[in-house]
């Protein structure tokens, strides 16, 4: 199943409450799935284990808006593999998981890939985005 950052952002998360979760993601869960986007290393700067998946690269400076907790995946590999960082858009393939991930008692993200494959995107690839400039 592909899925796309307009699929995920359908499922509305607030402080305090959260909306159903939309038939295309609830179908997901549990399954393969393939999204694209960009990595964000958690810990690692080599040998990643673990990293966020987002739509736009991500600066981290004040002008970049960071991500809603329904527009990150968080990527883990399994045990004994590793990748490298890479900054150019990729696509990930693996067992998707509606599952909430908090990171200092902050809910980051509301998804989770197991993951079985990381390759580059394609140039050409519709789900990936570039980043913004907005001419600050």
């Amino acid at each position: 199943t592909r899925l796309t950052y307009n699929d995920v952002r359908q499922y509305r998360f607030g402080k305090t409450t959260r909306g159903a979760v939309p038939p295309k993601l609830k179908s997901a869960d549990g399954k393969m799935v393939n999204i694209a986007g960009y990595m964000i290393p958690l810990n690692e700067a080599a040998d990643i284990t673990e990293f966020m998946l987002i739509q736009y690269p991500f600066f981290g400076c004040c002008y970049s808006v960071p991500p809603e907790p329904n527009e990150t995946v968080l990527v883990s590999l399994p045990q004994g593999k590793a990748t490298e960082y890479v900054n150019t858009p990729i696509r990930v393939i693996g067992r998707f998981r509606i599952d909430d991930t908090q990171i200092d008692g902050y809910v980051v993200s509301m998804y989770r890939i197991e993951i079985a494959e990381v390759r580059p995107a394609s140039a050409n690839d519709p789900d990936v985005k570039p980043h913004q400039n907005r001419g600050w």
